[in-house]
């Protein structure tokens, strides 16, 4: 992939083809921009009706070419373009361009044409970007590939669009505001070349410092979360997704088959891979400059240095309003603002220097604010006061800034916005916002990332309990239903899927007479409910089928009796399969929990409050599975019902790891069964003892293949269970190999300790190994679409413990692994090492993984002998290191 992105995007030759000096021609912008720039590399144009074009030789094909050329650009009619293909795969060309319009219209020839495209490109091994692509631009090439005549300057942003009309905005706003970019790239209609594989190139280029990202749409939503949650580990994405309302939604997709429904989940989904996704384009672009120039604040306490009480207090309510806090003054530094602060104006936060502020009394304001520990950043707001002092205030700020090592923001109140102090701000790493809302909420948008990274790779608790379910009879009660031809499950035949997944619910009993009501009542226990058994009726109290709160023999024949009336009345008598007879129970809270399927993501899980409630109040979070511990405490924390459940006011807590093991135990049911399209609890009643479903339903997809692919219809990758496996070592003790998880933090830090310094020199190189909690996590919270870890856990009087760990990281292709292993001193020499090789290499062929590879000490013999024993070639890199492969 690297060599043929290479070529798109840092080519040292081109053809274009549709080269042409006529204005009204597409490809006259191309030619004439090509011959004008200042870009090295060799350009051949190409179009049979010239022979010459602005001094150039213009070539009759691809065919003719002095050399084969790194990319061909195509500014011709899509009708022959797979003709030139044709020409380019036969020439050797490996990466096109197509710029060519004339695609979007929703008719068969245009639809062919594409897969026509895709058909030849696979036959050569071509990859193309577009068609419908506005271009690309790489600043420091002085390469301009793009619709927009002038070059960008070059900088640490990556800009990738869906849009040609965006791409072009952004090209004329950047251009005048001076913004730079390591790449612009705007991708067309994607029918080649993916969002996942850009990211994946980017993350292997040492100039792009962040990603933005203007997204439209999005398919193989797998291969870009796994992509982005790689790159995110290291450097920031930005998105902006568009069509968050229903009109925009419509504009967008079109015939998609979304709604704005689903940006909800789009939000999710970003938020479980640490992308940060903005409100506006120009936010899109302000974080961009802010994560590129500044250090990320560690929480979200701002202090606020200003010469005018106005914004400040706009600056203040910004802040506060979007979950911000103002920081707390030490009594240190509040004396050292004495200092500077008038006797008008009380000392305190924000900072209120008066309008007769010069640049000594921000000086010693700021480094105030900037040492004083409860602080994580400064927002510097500048009114017009004294001309004089504007340039000499923003160098001494640039000063300040440069040696700070927490986040500076600046709102600059300029009268002009290319004024001198402005520009000295900007070009010494500062960002400048004209307004103090968009300072604050870029602060905030700046510390929601850092708090989403931590979050994200917190280790999460234990399970209370083990979990284990009962899989096997979730997938008869499926197979039974489907087999039937039914869609719907029952709410008694969900109970029991659910109870399958340690999902408790009431005990319950489907009765056809009152008698037989009776007897289930008596058997149950008073008091009881009665309620509609139907798989057709969703809201059983809106038809009267639901009756609360029976406490004898008679009430429970009055309100069978009254139930069967109300259905009677309505014409719903052949839709009822019976009366559920079901133990009362009373709970403080009921909660909403529920799996739909997204078109993209796949499952995709909501949690909040339940009941009537969840009709009248928008309080719901969406999650994606699978989820753990940590995962799941994130979304319960995320609605406003989590503040009552915590205890509020008088009111019992519940125990939240009840409801963490609720979502955690109902996301393995929408990961273990594609064949469910929607899962409903509502309510789940719950209190500070526990938690039940009282009612719920399931739907299931009868045109799902379980056995197309497993997890194939989830959007990130689950824990892979198929990989345990316990053995015997040769001198008999047990031991069990499994896939790490995020849980094992803290024993792989007790396996890292004990290796001794010999140990720990042959797996990292290097014998002063800190072993860090970033470390721990980027170990244990993988990605099991990219990365094999095998663990061989043990037991004993103590616990668990782990005696080595082997591994494969794999390439973005996932047809190449880099190997390495580590174990225990203690238990070296039993053989274990051989048996986990064998293991993963057993693992690699299952996962169809091509060739392994690793780079070995040349005095560690043991490891040498073991490559060479499963059949690894060898070869000398230099006198310490050897470097192995395996082709399977």
């Amino acid at each position: 992939m690297n060599r043929t992105f290479n070529n798109l995007f840092r080519p040292e030759s081109i053809a274009l083809v549709g080269a042409s000096d006529n204005p009204n021609s597409a490809g006259c912008r191309f030619t004439r921009g090509l011959a004008e720039s200042e870009y090295a590399g060799q350009v051949y144009f190409v179009n049979p009706k010239y022979k010459e074009l602005y001094g150039q030789t213009c070539y009759l094909n691809l065919r003719h070419l002095p050399s084969v050329a790194d990319l061909a650009v195509f500014v011709i009619a899509p009708e022959k373009i797979p003709q030139q293909l044709e020409i380019c795969g036969e020439a050797g060309i490996k990466a096109v361009l197509i710029i060519s319009g004339g695609h979007r219209r929703p008719n068969e020839k245009n639809n062919s044409l594409e897969q026509q495209y895709r058909d030849i490109c696979a036959k050569y091994d071509m990859r193309f970007l577009g068609p419908e692509s506005f271009g690309i631009q790489t600043p420091d090439l002085d390469l301009n590939l793009s619709a927009y005549a002038k070059p960008l300057q070059t900088g640490g942003i990556a800009f990738i669009s869906q849009s040609r009309s965006v791409s072009e905005m952004t090209a004329d706003w950047s251009y005048h505001e001076h913004f730079g970019f390591s790449y612009f790239i705007s991708t067309g209609m994607m029918t080649d070349i993916k969002l996942h594989e850009l990211i994946d190139w980017l993350s292997e280029d040492f100039q792009t410092d962040c990603i933005l990202i203007y997204m439209e749409f999005l398919e193989n939503a797998r291969e870009f979360l796994s992509a982005a949650r790689e790159f995110t580990r290291r450097k920031p994405i930005i998105v902006y997704k568009a069509g968050k309302t229903e009109l925009g939604a419509q504009m967008v997709y079109g015939n998609r088959g979304h709604s704005a429904g689903t940006h909800p989940v789009y939000s999710a989904a970003f938020r479980r891979v640490g992308i940060i996704e903005t409100r506006s384009l120009l936010q899109l672009f302000n974080c961009a400059e802010a994560f590129g120039k500044q250090t990320r604040p560690s929480g979200n306490r701002l202090a606020v240095v200003t010469n005018a009480a106005a914004p400040a207090v706009v600056a203040a309510d910004s802040l506060v309003k979007n979950g911000g806090r103002l920081a707390e003054f030490s009594p240190t530094t509040l004396q050292k603002l004495k200092a500077v602060t008038p006797p008008q104006r009380k000392i305190a936060n924000p900072v209120d220097l008066y309008f007769t502020a010069r640049t000594a009394d921000y000086q010693k304001a700021v480094l105030s604010c900037l040492f004083d520990d409860n602080t994580d950043a400064v927002l510097v707001i500048y009114a017009p006061g004294r001309d004089e002092d504007e340039n000499n205030l923003a160098k001494t700020l640039v000063k300040i800034a440069r040696s700070a090592d927490k986040t500076v923001l600046i709102c600059w109140i300029s009268r002009s916005d290319r004024s001198r102090s402005k520009i000295i701000l900007e070009n010494g790493g500062l960002p400048v916002y004209h307004f103090p809302e968009n300072a604050v909420n870029i602060f905030l948008r700046m510390h929601d990332y850092q708090r989403n990274f931590d979050l994200l790779y917190e280790a999460p608790s234990s399970l209370p309990e083990e979990f284990t379910r009962d899989k096997e009879s979730a997938r008869l009660l499926i197979e039974n239903a489907l087999r039937e031809k039914r869609t719907v499950l029952n709410e008694s035949e969900t109970q029991k899927l659910l109870g399958f997944y340690g999902i408790a619910s009431p005990e319950n009993r489907v009765v056809l007479k009152v008698k037989d009501a009776v007897k289930a009542a008596r058997e149950i226990g008073y008091p009881v409910v009665l309620k509609i058994s139907s798989t057709a009726i969703e809201n059983k109290t809106e038809v009267g089928g639901v009756e609360l709160n029976l406490n004898s023999d008679e009430e429970v024949k009055t309100a069978f009796a009254k139930i069967k009336n109300n259905i009677a009345e309505q014409g719903l008598d052949q839709q009822i399969e019976g009366i559920l007879v079901e133990k009362m129970i009373y709970k403080d809270y009921e909660l909403y929990v529920s799996a739909e399927k997204h078109p993209v993501f796949g499952p995709a899980i909501r949690f909040g409050m339940g009941g009537v409630a969840y009709d009248v109040f928008d309080d719901t979070e969406y999650g994606l599975p699978p989820l753990n511990m940590a995962l799941a405490r994130r979304i319960i924390e995320n609605t406003r019902i989590y503040k009552i459940l915590r205890g509020h006011r008088g009111t019992k807590a519940v125990n939240i790891p009840d409801i963490q093991l609720l979502l955690y135990r109902f996301s393995y049911v929408v990961t273990d069964f594609p064949q469910i399209a929607s899962l409903a609890i509502n309510p789940f009643a719950i209190d500070e003892t526990g938690g039940t479903v009282l009612n719920a339903r399931a739907v299931l997809d009868p045109d799902t293949d379980p056995k197309a692919g497993k997890y194939t219809h989830l959007a990130i990758s689950p824990y892979p269970e198929e990989f345990v496996k316990s053995m015997t070592l040769k001198n008999g003790e047990n031991i069990l190999l499994r896939p790490i998880r995020a849980e094992d933090e803290d024993i792989e830090r007790e396996l890292l300790e004990n290796l001794s310094d010999r140990s720990l020199y042959y797996r990292f190189f290097s014998a002063g190994i800190k072993i860090t909690r970033s470390m721990l996590s980027r170990f244990t919270n993988i990605d099991y679409d990219r990365e094999t870890a095998i663990v061989a856990e043990y037991e004993d009087e103590t616990g668990k413990h782990l005696a080595g760990v082997v591994r494969l990281a794999l390439n973005p292709d996932r047809k190449e692994g880099e190997y390495a292993i580590a174990i225990r001193d203690d238990w070296q020499g039993r053989g274990l090492g051989g048996k986990m090789t064998d293991f993963i290499l057993e693992i690699a062929r299952i996962r169809d993984i091509k060739r392994i590879h690793a780079t070995v000490l040349s005095d560690n013999r043991p490891m040498l002998r073991l490559f060479k024993s499963r059949g690894f070639s060898d070869r000398s890199l230099d006198e310490d290191t050897i470097a192995v492969e395996k082709f399977i």
